[in-house]
């Protein structure tokens, strides 16, 4: 029985590369249409009802093109290498995307919507106007319709002291909350994290495994996923055909190292966003089989201590994230011809 391999990445909202032994292929569309455009040529159209379980499929294969000439398996193959050198950029420069900073400290600096125990706009709105009301010449009239309007208005003015009572309430829980994260309470930080859900971007690369926070930083095992990176090159011949070709050992380890550093400064870089500390430990791991018990254990391969003042001075898109290392305390053993070997975890 043999292996099959598959791998798909999300490059936009309803298109994928997709990476599998007999070549890459691009899949665009949305659910119920959608088209797959294989480097050898074929084309695959997938028509469905949503629903209702029919669909129906047709396929354009190469030779259907060869008496038309070269043109569409040139352009087949020439978006085959451009999707490939895509792909390893974006797994080489990971970093350069992330989440919108959030001030926390403004937040708990909020100025309070009205004093505690005083009434608040609306209500003190709703018994203005109680006081104030001035009685039509039907309420003179009937002093039944005047009792009617006068109970009315006091109505309001509960409804209004209920609705004040809210908008305090919810003030001092975004001043709690805020509190929490300056503090780096842990279950605040956790409920926060639970919420964004910051990884779920970049899961196809990663798997963190352990996120702790404590008073003097956060720290982070990230497992790596070995798939992510491609063991061969694609590229074109003179005459556009996709010439694929086995990664050298030097090249595929510096593609790895790129790719594991970029992550790392990544998830860092999230972790700044959303929270308030000011140091986050990010240690990236490996899972190998361990020969002398016979069972898989992940061990670490980068430990890296990272300083919200230093790294809000990179200029993150113009970094090689392997190169900046060096402005942190880490952990690295690193081989141009062996890759990762593994080290020891930094503490906080």
């Amino acid at each position: 029985m043999g292996w099959r391999f598959r791998r798909s990445i999300k490059i936009a909202d309803g298109v994928r590369l997709n990476f599998g032994k007999s070549g890459v292929s691009l899949s665009a569309g949305t659910r119920g249409l959608r088209r797959t455009y294989h480097t050898s040529g074929r084309v695959t159209t997938s028509i469905g009802i949503p629903g209702t379980g029919l669909s129906y499929v047709t396929t354009n294969s190469k030779r259907k093109y060869e008496k038309s000439g070269r043109n569409y398996s040139q352009l087949s193959n020439i978006n085959a290498v451009n999707n490939y050198e895509y792909y390893i950029n974006l797994i080489r420069s990971l970093h350069k995307e992330g989440l919108e900073p959030i001030d926390w400290q403004s937040i708990a600096e909020e100025e309070e919507p009205f004093k505690k125990g005083e009434m608040g706009p609306l209500q003190n709105e709703a018994v203005l106007r109680y006081e104030e009301y001035k009685p039509g010449v039907l309420e003179k009239v009937f002093s039944s319709l005047l009792a009617k309007k006068k109970e009315k208005l006091k109505q309001h003015i509960l409804w209004a002291e209920g609705e004040d009572a809210k908008v305090y309430e919810e003030w001092e829980n975004r001043a709690r909350f805020a509190n929490g994260i300056i503090e780096c309470n842990e279950q605040v930080c956790t409920t926060l994290l639970d919420e964004i859900k910051p990884f779920s971007d970049i899961e196809a690369f990663c798997e963190v495994r352990r996120c702790n926070f404590r008073k003097n930083g956060i720290e982070i095992d990230v497992i790596i996923k070995k798939d992510v990176v491609p063991d061969h090159s694609l590229s074109l011949t003179k005459t556009y055909k996709i010439s694929k070709k086995d990664l050298t050992q030097t090249t595929y380890y510096d593609i790895m190292q790129d790719y594991v550093c970029s992550l790392c400064f990544r998830i860092a870089r999230d972790m700044f966003a959303i929270f308030h500390s000011n140091t986050v430990l990010v240690n990236a791991l490996k899972t190998v089989l361990n020969t002398s018990t016979g069972y898989y254990e992940d061990v670490p391969i980068l430990s890296i201590k990272f300083n919200r003042g230093i790294f809000d001075m990179l200029n993150l898109d113009r970094i090689d994230p392997s190169d900046a290392l060096k402005n942190f305390m880490h952990n690295m053993e690193f081989l141009k011809t062996k890759g990762f070997k593994p080290i020891k975890k930094l503490t906080l």
